[in-house]
């Protein structure tokens, strides 16, 4: 999927399977719990906005995501963004699933501004639309 998106982006950068950050530091300042999202873009703009995409090949049921793989998105949220990361948002990518739908959580600071987003998507990837779905996520 990394290198599809390679293709189509351009001057934009994907990076696949990234090992930049760690969720901790110990005492010593040594990483603990390397970060390795599935694939992050990075615009090459003004505005230098991060997408970081975790693709799962599990179809979701009725109950949706699970708060694992939440907790999942949410810490590579933080963390990119405490390395002064502009980070935009956050994506499940998921396989095609009539049991539930597309949507966003947002998480929101003291002041109520919007803080994290992670966007819960579906790819069918026997469909030949697929890449141009995956463009759309990254808008």
């Amino acid at each position: 999927m990394a290198h599809h998106l390679e293709k189509r982006l351009g001057s934009d950068t994907v990076q696949a399977q990234e090992k930049r950050y760690y969720l901790f530091k110990d005492g010593k300042e040594r990483g603990n719990y390397r970060l390795r999202p599935d694939i992050v873009v990075r615009k090459n703009n003004e505005t230098r906005e991060v997408i970081i995409i975790d693709t799962k090949w599990k179809r979701l049921d009725s109950t949706g995501p699970s708060q694992a793989d939440l907790y999942q998105m949410y810490a590579y949220y933080t963390r990119y963004h405490h390395h002064q990361q502009n980070v935009k948002k956050v994506v499940l990518l998921y396989p095609s699933s009539p049991l539930f739908k597309e949507l966003q959580y947002v998480s929101r600071g003291l002041d109520m501004a919007e803080e994290a987003v992670v966007e819960v998507c579906y790819v069918d990837s026997l469909n030949p639309e697929w890449q141009g779905k995956l463009m759309k996520i990254l808008e």
